[in-house]
């Protein structure tokens, strides 16, 4: 795994380098990582938003990866705190703006403060996705 960074992180240049990317001889996934800090059920997460969420690997232990802009996979901790888990949803809110997210999964690990979700789900609240690295193997 390889870690890069850029010099501009605006989300359409971001999409640039990753289509760069991809047709580098040896390089079979490649993504953008992002976080950010939102509010959930009244207590802060760390929000990661992903360009290709089908490669990252996050530790669900339920459930699957989220797919789609309206889905998020959301740490136990997380759930625990809520009563939450695969099939029910959550509002997740971001300054002013909010959204309803589907859990598809729930993630284990010593991090579990987070929920996954794509890009555009994480723009529908008012985030300015912006990606400061890029993970490719």
């Amino acid at each position: 795994m390889l870690i890069s960074t850029l010099r501009n992180t605006s989300f359409e240049a971001s999409y640039k380098a990753i289509d760069k990317i991809k047709n580098v001889n040896g390089i079979s996934q490649v993504y953008g990582l992002g976080w950010t800090t939102a509010s959930v059920g009244g207590g802060d997460v760390d929000l990661l938003y992903v360009t290709e969420p089908e490669y990252v690997y996050c530790g669900v232990y339920e459930g699957e990866i989220m797919r789609r802009d309206n889905e998020v996979v959301v740490g136990s901790t997380v759930a625990e705190r809520l009563g939450v888990g695969v099939g029910d949803e959550i509002v997740i809110e971001y300054g002013d703006e909010s959204g309803r997210y589907l859990i598809t999964g729930l993630q284990q690990s010593m991090l579990s403060n987070r929920i996954y979700i794509t890009d555009k789900g994480a723009q529908a609240i008012g985030v300015n996705t912006t990606y400061d690295y890029f993970v490719q193997e």
